[in-house]
């Protein structure tokens, strides 16, 4: 399947040098591509052409790809150039007072999907760390999220790991936009409540991702401040995730024959790399 991700990578580079260019590189036509990039990545490495099924499934991540970007380049050239401005994004902070509830409601559900399943496998897992007890740590995190007692853990990421976090980044923004006396506070309460609940099972796939889009959500907001809140921003998330990396047993092989601090970094960014 090398020769579909060089196609996939010509494909995005044509389409970063052109449409992308013209619509801006974080407009939503770019943010979609870049999605369905990573997904091809993550995805044709592990198909077999020989099997009919993964050859099937690679054409159609492939033909779909191409139909993206030749749509793309075509309504761009269609648009005269000076429109770029008509694809920003507007920003409306005013929100239904319904978010809360639904804040609430979240929050509840994850507290109870965590009291059923018993403990924090993160917390577990940097207390045994830390305690220098032996644990299986891959068996606890599993546990937590897929053990014999089926706790609907697809239904509650629903809540913890998608509609929690977008909605606390909405509710979060807007205090400190309009300056909301409690706005520390709101941020204080709920921020921590969500790095937990993302990383409480020992999953780190539903924590990049946000980070990623609080990170795009910060370029529409305040495009001027994006290099400074961004590197203020990764500064905080990288350590969570290499932490989490290593609290819960992840590339666990890896670190021990690592050899030296920047083998060690190497293998960390490493899991970085495949999260993403």
């Amino acid at each position: 399947m090398s020769e579909l991700l060089l196609a996939v990578t010509a494909l995005l580079v044509i389409f970063m040098f052109t449409a992308g260019t013209w619509f801006g590189h974080f407009s939503v036509i770019s943010l979609f591509i870049y999605a369905q990039a990573v997904m091809a990545f993550g995805t044709l490495p592990m198909l077999d052409p020989a099997v009919e099924a993964d050859a099937v499934h690679a054409a159609v991540i492939l033909w779909s790809f191409l139909a993206l970007i030749i749509t793309a380049v075509l309504c761009g050239i269609a648009r005269p150039r000076d429109t770029r401005s008509n694809y920003n994004a507007s920003i409306d902070y005013a929100y239904p007072r319904a978010v809360w509830l639904l804040v609430w409601l979240s929050v509840c559900i994850s507290v109870l999907y965590y009291v059923a399943v018993g403990y924090v496998a993160f917390f577990e897992s940097i207390r045994s760390l830390s305690g220098g007890s032996e644990q299986d740590l891959a068996g606890l995190r599993l546990e937590s999220y897929a053990g014999s007692r089926y706790l609907f853990p697809g239904y509650v990421n629903q809540f913890k790991n998608a509609l929690l976090p977008a909605l606390v980044i909405v509710v979060v923004t807007t205090a400190f936009h309009v300056r909301n006396s409690l706005r520390w506070l709101i941020a204080v309460l709920l921020v921590p409540a969500v790095v937990v609940f993302l990383l409480g099972t020992g999953q780190r796939g539903a924590f990049v991702s946000i980070a990623l889009i609080a990170i795009v959500l910060v370029y529409y907001v305040r495009p001027d401040k994006l290099g400074i809140y961004a590197f203020r921003f990764v500064a905080v998330t990288l350590p969570l995730f290499f932490l989490a990396t290593f609290a819960t047993g992840r590339a666990s092989r890896d670190l021990a024959g690592a050899d030296g601090l920047g083998a060690m970094i190497g293998v960390m960014f490493d899991q970085l790399a495949f999260r993403l």
